[in-house]
């Protein structure tokens, strides 16, 4: 059997660049979208830059059969997938109680389902031809995000997914990487409802640059790639916004927001030790308008972690600084006498 790179969502955006940039470096790819004409334009567009012309395969991967078929289809044309790249998928925005149900389970149907069978189906023949398996993930994979619930839900799958396989296939020698790119002006944001990328420019990327920094890090065995340093900031500070309401004396609302941001690092001391570092930030602001702040609380402290064969440890060590800012709004902060030492445990299996 012949191997291949089958890419799936090749008709547009982030797919078409992949397509572009997977056949520059000598792959021979097949196709998969719904759109055929769409298709045979990339395959032409591939075949005129001097490349081998991709197999089409028009296919809509939402129908519970698409991976059948696909395995159908090429075995028929005796070929095999070496590697696999996952990048169909759609988004929505809005209220998850207002949007169309069944509109948010097709998208579970494509961007978890479609991807967790396509990563599945041809692990034999992937590890036969040493290959690995891409699936285009999101910064959204790190964080909640409401009025793209189900979408952001999806993505964080997606990461999760693609991690724990990248481990349990290492020692078959595949490589599976989670690429992660921000905003992207593509027609994906038309299909979601935005009507461009959102986000500061900064985190915009082009669809190429995405596709280059997806092709190198898989390439050199990266479990998760995520293009650009703004974007990487985002995988590394943690931002929570849990608002919380309550009357006050005189019987009006009240907005309490609290807000944790977080940070941490870590460098390999052994085999299987890690050393690190983490830090906090607590605030809790008072008053919709944000016109006071209630409490601060700042932590930073060294972590122990141990990753063993089928569990693993982590020891935590945080002393606090407490404080409130002075309320004339001068600037001052006042702190808490009292000393303030967290220290967690925690303990968990692997298997």
């Amino acid at each position: 059997m012949t191997p291949i790179t089958l890419l799936t969502g090749a008709s547009a955006g982030i797919g078409t660049a992949l397509a572009h940039e997977f056949a520059s470096h000598g792959h021979a790819l097949v196709l998969v979208a719904r759109r055929e004409q769409r298709l045979n334009a990339l395959a032409d567009a591939i075949a005129a830059a001097g490349h081998p012309r991709p197999m089409v395969l028009a296919i809509d991967l939402q129908s519970p059969e698409a991976g059948a078929r696909i395995a159908t289809e090429l075995q028929a044309r005796g070929l095999e997938p070496g590697v696999v790249i996952n990048n169909a998928g759609f988004g929505l925005v809005g209220l998850a109680t207002e949007l169309d149900i069944a509109e948010q389970r097709d998208m579970i149907d494509l961007n978890v389902s479609a991807l967790t069978d396509l990563s599945l189906r041809f692990v034999a023949s992937i590890e036969r031809h040493k290959g690995g398996i891409l699936n285009v993930a999101s910064v959204a994979s790190f964080m909640p995000g409401p009025r793209s619930a189900v979408y952001y839900a999806t993505k964080a799958y997606v990461l999760s997914f693609t991690e724990a396989l990248h481990q349990e296939l290492a020692p078959r020698g595949i490589r599976v990487c989670a690429l992660c790119p921000g905003p992207v002006p593509t027609e994906f944001q038309a299909r979601a409802g935005v009507p461009q990328a959102r986000g500061p420019g900064s985190m915009t990327l082009s669809a190429e640059e995405v596709a280059r920094a997806g092709y190198r890090g898989f390439m050199e065995g990266h479990r998760v790639v995520v293009p650009g340093f703004a974007n990487r900031l985002i995988t590394v500070f943690n931002y929570t916004l849990e608002p919380e309401f309550e009357k006050d004396r005189g019987g009006d609302w009240e907005t309490n927001l609290p807000i944790e941001w977080s940070a941490g690092a870590s460098w390999r001391l052994a085999d299987r030790w890690f050393l690190g570092v983490e830090t906090r930030l607590d605030t809790e602001f008072v008053d919709a308008d944000l016109n006071r702040s209630e409490y601060l609380t700042f932590s930073a402290g060294p972590t122990l972690h141990y990753a063993g064969e089928h569990f693993y440890a982590t020891l935590t060590v945080l002393p606090q600084i407490c404080g409130w800012p002075d309320a004339t709004r001068t600037g001052g902060l006042h702190l808490d006498d009292r000393e303030r030492l967290e220290i967690r445990f925690k303990i968990g299996t692997e298997f």
